[in-house]
């Protein structure tokens, strides 16, 4: 039982993190040289209309990651274990693309939920690996 809520943590952390309006970034340019580094929730449409795809799409794995946590601790099955592993792993790695913009546009939110999906994605395959 305890392994089943350990597992689940992760995960739970990562979306309420995404939750907060500090994950996504974007960069606007008001003037010429000169910035500005607004925040957002991974949920929120602004990001997603400035073509900062990456946030919402790893917003949408985790929450549907999260559902699929919330049956497999109420009926717990190698499948969505495995499932729940790989829907993590694809998260985390959707979660790095804002790299590739550039730096200012990843925050420590961002990297958290990185961090926490990897976490997740490691102990439910290693759950699923040791069973079998």
């Amino acid at each position: 039982m305890i392994r089943r809520i350990l597992t689940l943590l992760p995960v739970l952390g990562a979306f309420v993190l995404e939750c907060l309006p500090y994950g996504a970034v974007c960069v606007f340019a008001p003037a010429p040289g000169e910035t500005l580094r607004q925040t957002f929730s991974y949920f929120d449409p602004i990001p997603f209309g400035y073509a900062n795809f990456a946030p919402l799409i790893t917003g949408l794995i985790t929450a549907m990651t999260v559902l699929f946590a919330l049956v497999q601790a109420v009926k717990p099955d190698a499948n969505r274990r495995r499932t729940i592993g790989m829907l993590s792993a694809v998260g985390a790695v959707v979660s790095v693309f804002p790299v590739f913009s550039g730096i200012q546009f990843t925050s420590l939110i961002g990297w958290g939920v990185t961090v926490l999906l990897a976490l997740s994605a490691v102990l439910n395959l290693w759950e699923v690996q040791e069973r079998e």
